[in-house]
């Protein structure tokens, strides 16, 4: 690089940094506009003057940081490559690796770091002078759910695709809103409603006439590139008003619960049930359990006769024998040896198969505990007597529960493997919830659920989500996730059906407006909010829950304003035609 393109390089660098008023002046004079440029919005480095960041630095600051790239939004060639005319007309553009030399850390290695970002709630770069939404955990002036027109005023991240507000590769201290809002795949690092990997259909827009379910449109974020809710829907006057019957109500603020329902299925709780089998072949000659019986733990619920399990008790008695034999053959070659009438290759061959026979009394114990008998039956076996000859295997129960199933009778001939009882602790029981995509976003581990049953009329049982599946069915389009039911008068059967109501959250102070006041008018939700007596403004809303009667507001609407709640459908079809005027709203 040469000294001149360096020493312009650092000028542009100068010129970023300096935002008074006096350098101000001066900057543009040496860059070649004076006052009458200033007044007439000229630039000579191709853009408006009022977008320029070398003619009006302040946009340093209100445009923010671009977290993505680690250099103000305002100079970021990446996001917004018409700024590159400007920073080439300063001479100052790395062809090479296609940005400018002040941001070029490979030629420039002096600029590295010369770019901070602001620190959270701190002031600098349209974080906000102070002001943090502790709410969302973002700055102020960043909140794109307090503010959502942030996201018709920065427009389009061309590089990503999405809103310039929303976009977090661009503008990391954005993430925070969306983790609050259980909008975040951790997956792949993006917001859920940007993620294209988990989301095909995010990538391109749906057909016009793909339906949207209601809830798909209730929680449908406003578009960026709609314009209907610039338009103003005039009536020719107050009679017209009265006559059409629209009513103005004010938006208020109350306890909020946001439910959704789900069907469900009860199931046993496979964590605490057990299929029960013999672990030898056998004859079947007594069952103890009968079908719906409650069995403590280790209950004997069936007898086998085996006769691997006899054999296996006489290679434990050979054992024993074997070993007490060769402990007396080694204490008496070694009384042979004191004597010096014996060897010491006879000590060491006695030693040796008395190890031996030990391995296999060792061997012959596990073969016994792996059949199923406990250490105590096991030593009792060792010590002889009728135990010891008896090849009578008892089938006992693993926990305490009911018998659910029977499938052994006295005399069946029974292999490994092969179930004989199952046996259910019914105390709890599962509900298997399935979740429509729409509101897969928003389940969460710990949500209560209140589940109502067909079979039980008038009967509720109360839970949490334990369990939320890591893919959606195939066939049916919905989430599997699991609540644990408490069943201790064992009310709740496996297999029956119903609905179950999950708390997706549950505030103290929500916004609400009447549920006739939200209109769907091809992509955004909108409400109307009256300007004096026969004038009306749409607003574009962000909600949340909905009852029977009212939709929470997330964004789009503050204390102290009042939306149509009657008449709100007769403005729709007026901004959908697109006509400002009386139209057909007008009466007779």
């Amino acid at each position: 690089m040469n000294t001149t393109k360096k020493n312009l390089a650092l000028a542009g660098i100068l010129v970023l940094l300096l935002v008074g008023a006096g350098y101000r002046f001066h900057v543009m004079r040496s860059r070649g506009v004076g006052p009458a440029a200033a007044a007439t919005g000229t630039c000579p480095h191709t853009l408006s003057t009022a977008e320029c960041p070398f003619c009006t630095p302040a946009l340093l600051e209100t445009k923010g940081f671009c977290g993505g790239h680690g250099v103000p939004e305002a100079i970021c060639t990446r996001c917004h490559k018409d700024v590159i005319p400007a920073f080439k007309a300063i001479n100052d553009w790395c062809a090479e690796h296609n940005l400018p030399e002040s941001q070029c850390v490979t030629c420039n290695p002096e600029v590295a770091g010369r770019h901070k970002p602001p620190a959270p709630g701190g002031s600098g770069h349209g974080q906000g002078e102070g002001a943090f939404c502790g709410e969302h955990g973002v700055a102020e002036a960043i909140c794109f759910i307090c503010s959502p027109a942030l996201v018709e005023q920065r427009g389009m991240c061309t590089e990503h695709g999405v809103p310039e507000a929303l976009c977090t590769r661009c503008n990391a201290a954005l993430i925070p809103a969306f983790k609050k809002t259980f909008d975040w795949c951790a997956e792949h690092e993006v917001p859920e409603s940007q993620c294209v990997i988990c989301n095909p259909r995010l990538a391109a827009p749906p057909p016009a006439s793909a339906p949207m379910s209601p809830e798909a449109r209730r929680h449908s974020s406003p578009v960026v590139g709609c314009r209907k809710h610039a338009q103003k829907i005039q009536l020719a006057s107050a009679d017209v008003v009265r006559q059409t019957g629209i009513v103005t109500t004010p938006v208020v603020r109350a306890p909020f619960r946001d439910l959704t329902t789900v069907n469900v299925e009860i199931v046993y709780a496979a964590d605490r049930r057990a299929e029960v089998s013999s672990r030898v072949p056998g004859t079947v000659v007594e069952v103890n359990a009968k079908l719906g019986d409650w069995v403590e733990e280790g209950a004997v619920l069936a007898s086998i006769e085996s006769p691997e399990l006899g054999a296996a008790k006489s290679e434990l008695t050979t054992a024993v024998s074997m070993l007490e034999l060769w402990e007396r053959n080694h204490a008496r070659e070694l009384g042979l040896v004191e004597r010096g009438l014996g060897t010491q290759r006879a000590v060491i061959d006695a030693d040796t198969r008395r190890t031996e026979v030990k391995a296999d009394l060792a061997r012959a114990e596990q073969r016994l505990r792996s059949i199923g008998l406990t250490a105590d039956q096991a030593a009792k076996v060792r010590e002889g007597g009728a135990n010891a000859r008896d090849s009578t295997l008892a089938i006992r129960a693993p926990f305490a529960g009911v018998v659910v199933r029977r499938d052994a009778v006295r005399g069946q001939v029974v292999e490994t493997r092969q179930p004989l009882l199952t046996i259910v602790d019914t105390d709890t029981m599962w509900a298997l919830l399935d979740v429509p995509e729409a509101a897969i976003a928003r389940i969460a581990p710990d949500q209560p659920v209140v589940f109502a049953v067909h079979a039980l009329r008038g009967e509720s049982f109360s839970g949490h989500i334990t369990w939320i599946s890591s893919e959606v069915d195939r066939r049916t389009r919905t989430l599997k996730a699991r609540a644990e039911l408490k069943n201790g008068d064992g009310r709740l059967r496996a297999n029956l059906f119903g609905t179950a109501q999950v708390t997706l959250s549950d505030r103290g102070d929500a916004l609400l407006v009447p549920r006739e006041a939200v209109q769907w008018e091809g992509c955004c939700n909108v409400v109307f909010l009256p300007e004096g007596d026969t004038a009306f403004l749409p607003r574009k809303v962000q909600l949340g829950g909905a009852t029977d009667t009212h939709v929470e507001v997330l964004a789009g609407l503050s204390d102290g304003e009042a939306v149509v709640s009657v008449g709100a459908f007769l403005l729709k079809t007026e901004i959908l035609k697109g006509s400002i005027g009386a139209g057909c709203c007008e009466g007779e």
